[in-house]
């Protein structure tokens, strides 16, 4: 039971990155087309991720924040650690 709560709590947290992206994409005007030719991710594949079919790879979410000029950490909000 609690795998699965920590399995759950942990795709909610990657949901929440896609969701950011593509909320900054939108932002900025930049579109799913352009992102692709920047990054060489195929135009189907981050279609696929920013709609929550799957997660992004490292070296997938890596090239997406070089793209974009902006720091990891713009998508991805560190854990609390716990005292």
């Amino acid at each position: 039971s609690t795998r699965k709560e920590s399995s759950a709590a942990s795709d909610v947290y990657k949901r929440q990155v896609h969701e950011r992206v593509k909320v900054y994409l939108d932002k900025h005007n930049i579109t799913q087309k352009e992102l692709s030719k920047e990054t060489k991710i195929p135009e189907t594949t981050l279609s696929l991720i920013l709609r929550g079919g799957r997660k992004f790879e490292c070296d997938e979410f890596e090239l997406i924040v070089q793209a974009l000029g902006v720091p990891a950490s713009e998508f991805i909000k560190p854990k609390k650690k716990s005292a």
